[in-house]
């Protein structure tokens, strides 16, 4: 969790799939990415979290896909995230 970029950018490939990083912006309260994927799957997220403090944020991910030039599907998800506590062993 020390490396924002590591925990809240996407790990994203496939059979037939290459994806690269387009877009990345990071400041103090603010972590902005989009990731373009081309191959079988064709796939665009776009993605902004805002750290409210060091145990809380909210984020923002749109993600596209298309398959031989047809839009296949569409999505926004809003999270929130807040750390409450240690695991129980």
């Amino acid at each position: 969790a020390g490396d924002l970029a590591d925990t809240f950018s996407p790990r994203f490939g496939g059979v037939n799939t290459t994806c690269k990083r387009t877009q990345y912006e990071k400041s103090k309260d603010r972590l902005s990415w989009r990731l373009e994927c081309r191959g079988q799957l064709n796939m665009d997220s776009a993605a902004t979290f805002t750290f409210l403090s060091s145990l809380r944020y909210t984020a923002t991910i749109a993600t596209k896909g298309w398959i031989g030039g047809r839009q296949i599907m569409a999505s926004q998800v809003k999270l929130e995230g807040e750390y409450l506590g240690a695991c129980p062993r």
